[in-house]
Parts: C-alpha cells; structure tokens; sequence
C-alpha cells in the first residue's frame, strides 16, 4: 500500500467521522507504524527495485503533496495538548416539565373553625314518653271545722221489736252450744282462713286517709255487708274512714298487687286461747305454738300519718277487679333501718324489709 492511498484513506476517515477524534487517532498510529515496516523493507530490494521505489516515492511525495493541499487536515501529527475551555454557549431551551413525586407525608390537623350562624328551628318533635308517677306530695293542713247543720226531721217510729229468749241469738233459732274457748284474729291480705281455725268473716282492709292526722290510726277488717242505723245522709266532717291500697311496685314478691285493694279475713282459734304477731321473723317462737300464717310487716310511708304495723299474709290477694290508684289508706313494706344506731346493724340489714308471723298456744 502507498502512502498516498494511506493518506486519502485517512482523510475520507476524518470527514465521515469528525466526532470521533479520539478513535481515528488511535488507528492512524497503527497505519504509521505498518509504514515504517514496510519502508524498512524496500532498503532491501535490489538496486534495480531501489531506484524504481526511489522514484514512485518520489512521485508519491509529489501527490501526497497535492492530496495534503487538498486536505484540510494536512498531515496527522502527534496530538498536542488541550487547549483553554471555550466561551460559554448560548442557554439551551427549556426543558419539559418533570413527573409528580411521591405524596408526601400527612400534615397535622388545622385549627377548630369559627361556629357557623344559627340554623332556623327544626319542626316541633313527638311527644315523649309518659313518664313515672312521681312520689306523693306532703299532706296539706288540715281546714277548718265547718259549721254544724241544721237538725234533719224526726223520722217515723219504727215496728215494735220481737221478744228474745235468754240465751238464744235469735227467737227463731234454737239455742245452741256455741264452744267459747280459743282466740279470734285477722288474716291481714286473705279473705279465707288457715286449716288451724275457723273463718268468722271476711271482708277488705280500711282505715285513715293517708294524709289525715286525725280518725283511727288502727286498720280495721270491714265487712262486705255493712248494717247502717239511722245514718244521717251527707258529709258531717266527721271521723273517716277509707279503703286501702298496696303500694308494692318496687317490691317483687308482691309488686303484681301495686294499686289493687287487700282483703282480710276475720278466723278464730278453736282451743288455742293466746295470739301473738311475732315481726321480724316468718316463724313462731317455738314448737309449742302454732304458726296461723306469715307474710311481710306493712304500714304507712314514712312521710304519711302514723298507722299501726300489720302482719300481711305471704301469699296475699286483693279484691277482684279493684286495680285502681285511689289512694286512701296505704300499704307499704317495712324497711328495717340500722344506720341510724339504733336499730342494730349484725342481726338486721339496713334496709331489708321486715318479715313476720301469728302464732297462737
């Protein structure tokens, strides 16, 4: 190979590839040292081959030349060293918008905001439930005493009355052996009487109005059939006495007899002569004496008039078709209460209610 087709080759290589400098430089020193090679060579040719070589190299020098003027490179030397840092180019057009990041991370919660304008009021709601019966209100002061009324007529004389025999009931009964031994009490809250005596009569449970302070504060077991003599008709302002009621709502054994009116039954022993109502207890003192029934110690509210405590049957009844919230006398369960200090606390627990028993001997 010629050094003039070298030098033609390399200058096609730079113009297809001014961007790679670097590269081509690296293969032209190759070229070059394949030249020396072969220049080292043709030394040894004969005399005959030498001058022929002398001149094709010089023909050859003379078109290197040529092609060289042609070439805007000229002649590939040594690379020099770097030169300064060129001026600073124009700013280059902006760049597209770059892609949304990662959500960062959840801030803190911002301040309460200003309460708003009142709203217009809202339609008027249902109507609530009907609520509990409130506890009963204190008792009024008495009025006072009316005056007397004028005397009523005379009535007519009544029928002359019949003759009784000594020791008959009736004259038109037969005398009879009536067996006088034994003992007659009430069985508060029933109208029938235990197999261990025998019924006088039965009848429902009356006393005092539960506000009055005045009339009887004992209850009494009134008959179904009232006798009336010569009554005056009217109100007189006089002692009275009403029905009773149970108040037992917060009570279970007995809360199913809220507001229904108890009975009672008149019995009589029929040999034992002696009658006690033991409270506090549902037995009797002993085996010698014979328990007639047992319930529960009632009376009075503590905010009401006093009345009498009463020994009510266990197992109590009411009369039929008398559930009706008509006050009059009423009836509660007895609490016993040692917080006081002076009912004491070991034996009895504040605020049981109070048991109880007749018994007779």
């Amino acid at each position: 190979m010629s050094l003039t087709a070298v030098t033609l080759w390399v200058c096609v290589k730079l113009n297809n590839y001014e961007s790679t400098v670097n590269d081509l430089v690296t293969e032209v020193g190759e070229l070059r040292n394949r030249l020396y090679i072969l220049e080292e060579a043709h030394r040894f040719q004969d005399d005959e081959d030498q001058k022929t070589n002398t001149r094709i190299a010089k023909r050859d020098v003379s078109s290197d030349r040529s092609v060289t003027a042609n070439c805007p490179y000229g002649v590939i030397g040594i690379p020099g060293p770097a030169g300064p840092p060129g001026p600073t180019g124009p700013q280059g057009p902006q760049g597209r918008d770059g892609r949304d990041g990662f959500p960062g991370q959840r801030g803190d919660n911002g301040r309460d905001g200003l309460p708003g304008p009142v709203g217009p009021a809202g339609s008027i709601g249902n109507p609530g439930l009907k609520g509990e019966r409130g506890m009963k209100g204190e008792s009024g002061e008495n009025g006072r005493v009316g005056k007397a009324g004028p005397v009523g007529l005379r009535g007519p004389k009544g029928e002359p009355g019949r003759p009784r025999l000594s020791g008959s009931v009736d004259n038109d009964l037969p005398p009879t052996s009536v067996n006088s031994s034994g003992s007659v009490y009430i069985r508060w809250g029933r109208k029938s009487c235990p197999e261990t005596a025998e019924l006088v009569y039965e009848g429902i449970i009356g006393g005092s109005w539960y506000e009055h302070a005045g009339s009887g504060s004992n209850p009494q077991c009134l008959p179904l059939d009232p006798i009336y003599d010569n009554p005056v008709p009217g109100a007189q302002s006089q002692a009275l006495i009403y029905g009773s009621e149970y108040e037992t709502s917060s009570f279970p054994p007995l809360s199913h007899l809220h507001d229904h009116d108890p009975v009672c039954a008149v019995c009589r022993t029929k040999s034992r002569t002696t009658v006690l109502m033991v409270p506090a207890r549902n037995e009797c003192p002993s085996a010698e004496w014979t328990r007639e029934y047992y319930g529960y110690l009632m009376s009075e509210h503590h905010g009401h008039k006093r009345g009498e405590f009463i020994c009510v049957d266990r197992h109590a009844e009411a009369r039929d078709g008398s559930h009706h919230s008509h006050n009059g006398m009423l009836l509660y369960p007895v609490e016993g209460r040692c917080d006081s200090g002076t009912l004491p606390c070991g034996p009895y627990t504040n605020a049981y209610e109070l048991t109880c028993a007749v018994c007779s001997i």
